[in-house]
């Protein structure tokens, strides 16, 4: 047979092997797919395979795998092959099983490990998108870009300095095949091009500038490098250089904004490649459990060298005296920078003789003011006893206030309420008893027994999640792909499993809404309802949603919890294992401070540091999880 007629029939032979692999995909897809319509087509593609080996001399398994893949990527490219991997997994060749006849088999397997190697591609591609999709989220210039844009005339250097931000926008959009390394040098060259934008705003229209500045400063990025809980000694440094001079409840100049949102990256930077190098499962090293240590007792720490005490009292010489020794400051500053590593497991015992030596200097404190509040009881005039008990809460160091028996702490801030039913108005006529009760809530810490008791419960949580994770591991690459039914449905069975491990009822619902008011998430007590605000697009950042979600069920199981105990008998109440903090929430229930009046005090009061600190352990756990 001439060559030519052969090589016309190898091709014929190869366009046959390729309608059947077309037909075969589209039958998986199928709704109507069934074991043995598989099976048929299966054998029709074998003998078409066979049918092309005998007319082609140059026929290899080789070409044979390359034109699968082929047709797999045209014809289902993209998101498009998860429907076919999902196909592949509840109606397939695999699910056909002992269907399939045994020669048969080998072909099965090989398009359905292809199938599902396009698909992981794809998730790890849209896993990407999102995550750099959230990190320009992230960044704070949309109001820098808003403004510039709208103003009329605005001048060679705004003019110039907008069209590079757009630019660098543009070469920001997503492309298929952009590695890591080239999308972080592309949010690298926008965060420049933002920051040269913000200064050519502030430099051309100043009384423009500030609305620019303040939407940059209060970015998600800083919000979140404030609350960083430094693990090792550069995390320190880094950290101590971007808290210094950071304030959220100032107006910020441009120089400030732009330095601290560049510490702010340094920062974020740091703890990302520390928590990526670390290997799950591996204990802490000495430095890392120092460093833990230090954040838990940092502010107690600082508040005792504060106190007002004699030259020769021997306790705060004692204390002092340990204190000095530690490698660091109470805020993780190092107190020699040229020195060596210092030995960590030497300093953490250290730590824990300073934090004894500190408890030492109280006692006596403790026992005055504890005096203080029982006679304050005696006093017939509740209008009376309010004042003097914030006039008393206002003169104690918050050292003393921290460790005060959470029964004496709920005593005082019943006397420092007085006649008071709710919380009051932000004005200045009730300021002596906002400030005291402000104090009063950061002196009220989670309780030991009730910290031991969570970690338990998201480590039952955890191990059931575990049996998800292919699912969540999707909608975290898949978040932003989603629909708000998709969302919420993966939301609902997150809340349901949450609460299920804190022994609450999961929330009613969970809604979305556009209510500008709405800034992230809020929980509606009245109604057991989790509200998700759209306007800002915080919930398209899949961790960003685990830690609200779980910092809004938090408070439902707040509600649940005190609600327990306070309907318990009197006896049985303090029965309770976690009777105290109960109590605790309780009193922080009609007594709510919003984070628009005062947002240091918003974050201190209970039911807030229990929901953020709950919120934002599980959402690393869980991503870290995913991520092994």
């Amino acid at each position: 047979m001439p060559r030519c007629v052969r090589r016309a029939a190898a091709c014929v032979q190869q366009r046959h092997a390729r309608s059947q692999i077309e037909a075969l995909l589209d039958r998986l897809a199928s709704r109507q797919a069934s074991a043995a319509g598989l099976a048929a087509d299966l054998r029709k593609l074998s003998e078409a395979k066979q049918q092309w080996a005998l007319s082609d001399p140059q026929f290899s398994e080789e070409a044979f795998g390359d034109l699968l893949r082929t047709v797999l990527e045209r014809q289902w490219p993209g998101k498009k092959v998860l429907h076919l991997e999902k196909a592949l997994h509840e109606r397939c060749l695999a699910a056909a099983g002992d269907s399939v006849p045994e020669e048969l088999r080998p072909l099965r397997d090989q398009l359905s490990a292809l199938i599902t190697t396009q698909a992981d591609s794809s998730r790890a591609v849209e896993g990407l998108k999102a995550k750099h999709r959230n990190e320009l989220q992230k960044m704070g210039f949309g109001t820098a870009r808003q403004i510039a844009a709208g103003i009329l005339w605005k001048g060679p250097v705004l003019s110039a300095a907008l069209k590079a931000f757009d630019q660098a926008n543009k070469a920001c959009e997503f492309k298929p095949g952009a590695t890591e390394a080239q999308l972080r040098a592309a949010r690298d060259e926008l965060e420049h091009a933002g920051d040269n934008l913000l200064d050519a705003l502030d430099r051309t229209h100043p009384k423009l500038a500030p609305a620019a500045l303040s939407a940059r400063y209060s970015a998600t990025a800083n919000w979140r490098a404030v609350h960083i809980q430094p693990k090792n000694q550069a995390q320190a440094d880094l950290y101590n250089r971007f808290v210094e001079g950071h304030n959220f409840d100032t107006s910020p100049g441009k120089a400030l904004v732009l330095d601290k949102s560049r510490q702010a990256k340094a920062l974020l930077r740091e703890v990302a490649e520390h928590n990526t190098q670390r290997q799950p499962g591996t204990p802490r090293t000495a430095e890392e459990q120092y460093f833990r240590e230090l954040s838990r007792q940092r502010r107690y720490l600082e508040r005792v060298d504060d106190l007002d005490s004699a030259a020769d009292d021997p306790d705060m010489k004692e204390f002092q005296a340990l204190l000095a020794q530690l490698p660091t400051s109470p805020q993780g500053a190092r107190r020699d920078p040229g020195e060596a590593a210092p030995d960590y497991a030497k300093a953490l015992e250290t730590l824990q003789l300073t934090v004894e030596a500190a408890d030492q200097k109280v006692a006596m404190l403790i026992a005055d003011t504890v005096e203080q509040i029982a006679q304050l009881e005696r006093e017939s005039s509740i209008t009376q006893r309010a004042k003097q008990a914030r006039q008393l809460v206002q003169r104690t160091s918050l050292a003393v206030l921290m460790k005060l028996p959470v029964r004496e702490q709920l005593i005082l801030l019943r006397q420092v309420r007085g006649h008071l039913r709710g919380q009051p108005p932000n004005d200045p006529r009730w300021r002596p008893f906002l400030d005291a009760q402000s104090k009063l809530y950061r002196a009220m810490q989670l309780s030991p027994a009730f910290l031991r008791h969570e970690k338990e419960q998201r480590r039952t949580l955890m191990s059931w999640l575990q049996r998800d994770k292919k699912m969540l591991r999707e909608a975290r690459d898949l978040w932003h792909t989603y629909t708000p039914g998709q969302m919420r449905d993966i939301m609902m069975k997150i809340a349901q499993a949450h609460s299920r491990a804190l022994n609450c009822e999961p929330p009613q619902d969970i809604r979305f809404t556009t209510d500008p008011d709405v800034k992230g998430y809020r929980w509606l007590r009245d109604q057991r309802v989790i509200l998700v605000g759209t306007v800002n697009r915080q919930f398209l950042d899949f961790e960003d949603m685990i830690a609200g979600l779980c910092h809004e069920n938090s408070h439902n199981w707040q509600d649940q919890l005190a609600k327990q105990v306070q309907e318990e008998h009197p006896v049985s109440q303090e029965d309770h294992p976690l009777h105290e903090q109960a109590l605790s929430f309780a009193a922080n229930h009609g007594f709510y401070i919003r984070a628009n009046t005062d947002y240091l005090a918003y974050r201190s009061q209970p039911v807030e540091a229990h929901a953020f600190r709950t919120g934002a352990k599980f959402s690393a756990d869980l991503m870290r999880m995913l991520a092994s």
